[in-house]
């Protein structure tokens, strides 16, 4: 529980203390039971406050502390527990209180860890009543005790509040310098997990510290426009993006051979159960009644633990293989090296960092580097959340009218700053938080006009650093020998609706494509077997017409679709292509085509943006991966692609260049004019 709780997995901790509890209170009475149960609702307690809800947290402290020995080491716990509990209640007086009658038994104890916490803890209650002079002194001796105990997390904590102070008293490059150590702890450990689940969870709990780091040097900024301030802003903004999948794409590849046969064993057996798991899971989904609903939820959990067990398999593999023990921790680009290495004349990095207060846009080429302030992420993400829900809906007029309405009072925020910029450039956009799902193709020139898709190619990036991994990866690579590999129309059984246009859709692409280097996986056999077969690696062009489920709950990541019966009409076992099967790919594909409803979708990471099918792709081989944003119009989905292949095979566009012309014909027609039926479609990876 604590480990999780470690992770910021605050659900799955409640789950273990909950459990250990029941264990505690079935025991015979006795103070070791009566210990026990009070850890467990100290633990309880805290989970709550991780999610800041002291009220929830109050209760289970104080039945910790009524179990409590005077003068115990536990005693003293609770009491801080209850602290931060105060505190975060707006009750400072009562947490002062409570953290100086646990001070000095720590202190009598000999505990360094607690003392450490304790004084972490007055050190942010003194900060926040802007008593400087004791609150740097309790950061000071909270970070000298957590160095020696060799804890990173709250060694970063405490160099934040150092850094707080010193900012409060204009020492600005002072509190730099704290920072910069505290995000050194902080990236310490996160690569001393193995699991990249666990880096992950453990990355978004620290994101408000490289905020804190990015506005205190924008504030530098401001007062030294010249001294390159806003350009280590922006490397830090790099640092905090899609660390995992930067890990991913540089250990691809790994050589496992030599691990223990033990474990390519228990993968290779979780995998199969995984598979089992996923096929239960998709028919009982299809069903509508209580017992399917339940036996839905206990598979829900059983594949959960599954999933996480795998992952933990292969860290264990990794860890085991000689060139993984060897690498070292792939660091993100600097503006520097992105102007000169990832960036040419014709193209303008835009990259957003949503901050709580606050907000920034940075505009990069390869000779000028300009930042500008924005609203806070509250705001912003408000305003996209409307526009998008119009978006969506924006078939009738009306709506359509207030999309566009909408999308001009954005246009005005997010690109208004750099509207002297746009011109005659293709733009690289690296959006953050709420920005993932907003189509920039439908924003309108700043001050009015056409939508930026009339002039300009747009790529999306998880962040400017994935750039330069693919280009990396891709550069060692033979390429494809053969062009292009269609799915469409799976033989869905009656267990999904049709989609009369998928096979349309198929044919209207492999009429464009060379036929002798085209494949066609149509009806029956679009299966998953035909995905997972290895043929895939030989085709440039993947492109799947499909449906598929990428829903922000799912905890598999999504999945697409395929022929849900075999040859002769028989249902089959697992009629799904999962985000774990994608991860087990080896592709050479330039491109990957996710003509699926909402493919672009996944779980939104505080850090790593969304991870979802566009990732798997990625780690998978893909050098760029198209995807939906909304539940796109399959019938003009076809003419859409055709002109989209179109570019690339008859006219050879590069993807970016094939899709800004097929959209912008798209919407010069009448009917098709609203950006419902355009803009849905983003490209994300290699804009060349």
């Amino acid at each position: 529980g604590h480990l999780h709780l470690d992770l910021g997995q605050t659900e799955q901790a409640r789950q273990r203390f909950r459990e250990a509890l029941v264990l505690y209170q079935q025991a015979p009475d006795s103070q070791n039971r009566r210990d026990g149960e009070a850890a467990a609702w100290n633990a309880m307690g805290k989970a709550f406050l991780e999610e800041k809800n002291p009220g929830s947290a109050l209760q289970p402290l104080q039945k910790a502390l009524a179990l409590r020995r005077p003068g115990s080491l536990g005693q003293a716990v609770t009491r801080t527990s209850l602290g931060v509990a105060y505190r975060q209640l707006n009750r400072p007086e009562e947490a002062r209180k409570a953290y100086a009658e646990a001070l000095p038994i720590f202190v009598g104890l000999g505990n360094s860890s607690e003392q450490a916490v304790c004084l972490l803890n007055l050190g942010w209650l003194e900060a926040a009543a802007h008593r400087d002079d004791p609150a740097f002194d309790d950061f000071d001796r909270a970070s000298v005790l957590f160095a020696k105990l060799e804890d990173p997390p709250d060694l970063a904590q405490a160099l934040r509040g150092k850094a707080e102070v010193l900012r409060h008293r204009g020492l600005l490059e002072d509190a730099r310098q704290a920072m910069e150590a505290a995000l050194t702890a902080i990236e310490r450990h996160r690569f001393r997990q193995e699991s990249r689940t666990t880096r992950a969870s453990f990355f978004a709990t620290q994101q408000s510290s490289y905020d804190f780091l990015i506005d205190l040097l924008m504030e530098m900024h401001r007062e030294k426009p010249d001294a390159g301030y806003d350009a280590l802003a922006l490397g830090v903004g790099e640092r905090a993006l899609a660390r995992s999948l930067l890990d991913a794409l540089d250990a691809r590849g790994t050589d496992l051979r030599g691990a223990p046969p033990q474990l390519l064993a228990r993968e290779r057996g979780l995998d199969a159960a995984i598979e089992d798991l996923g096929a239960r899971q998709s028919r009982l989904a299809e069903k509508n009644d209580e017992a399917a609903r339940r036996e839905l939820r206990a598979v829900d959990a059983e594949l959960a633990q599954k999933r996480e067990d795998l992952e933990g398999v292969r860290a264990e593999l990794r860890a085991a293989s000689p060139r993984y023990a060897a690498l070292t921790q792939p660091q993100p680009w600097s503006a520097a090296e992105v102007q000169r290495q990832l960036l040419d004349r014709d193209t303008l990095l835009l990259e957003y960092r949503l901050g709580t207060k606050g907000s920034f846009l940075w505009a990069l080429t390869p000779d000028s580097l300009q930042s500008f302030g924005l609203p806070g992420r509250a705001e912003l993400a408000e305003k996209v959340s409307r526009a998008s829900g119009l978006l969506a809906g924006s078939r009738a007029r009306k709506t359509e009218i207030s999309a566009d309405q909408q999308l001009a009072k954005l246009s005005a925020i997010l690109l208004g700053p750099v509207a002297s910029l746009l011109p005659g450039k293709r733009l690289l956009v690296v959006g953050d938080g709420a920005l993932q799902s907003l189509p920039f193709a439908a924003l309108p020139e700043p001050g009015g006009g056409e939508p930026l898709v009339a002039r300009h190619e747009i790529v999306s990036l998880p962040s400017i650093s994935v750039l330069g991994a693919l280009r990396r990866e891709v550069a060692g690579r033979r390429p494809a020998a053969r062009a292009l590999w269609v799915l469409g129309d799976p033989d869905f059984g009656g267990a999904f609706p049709t989609l009369p246009y998928t096979r349309e859709e198929a044919k209207a692409i492999l009429a464009l494509a060379p036929a002798r280097d085209s494949t066609a996986i149509l009806g029956r056999v679009a299966s998953r077997g035909a995905v997972l077969s290895g043929l895939l690696n030989d085709y440039s062009f993947l492109h799947f017409a499909t449906h598929g489920s990428f829903a922000a709950s799912d905890p598999g990541g999504g999945q697409l679709v395929l022929s849900q019966v075999d040859a002769n009409g028989r249902r089959v076992a697992n009629g799904f292509l999962h985000l774990a099967d994608i991860y087990g790919l080896d592709l050479r594909a330039d491109l990957v085509v996710l003509s699926a409803c909402q493919s672009a979708l996944g779980k939104d990471v505080r850090g790593e943006g969304l991870v979802g099918m566009t990732r798997g792709f990625f780690y998978a081989g893909a050098e760029r991966v198209l995807v939906s944003l909304w539940n796109v119009n399959d019938r003009v989905t076809v003419d859409l692609m055709r002109s989209f292949y179109h570019g690339i095979f008859a006219e050879r566009l590069s993807p970016a260049a094939a899709l800004r012309a097929a959209q912008d014909a798209i919407r010069r027609q009448e009917r098709w004019r609203s950006p419902y039926y355009w803009a849905g479609f983003t490209l994300q990876g290699e804009w060349r």
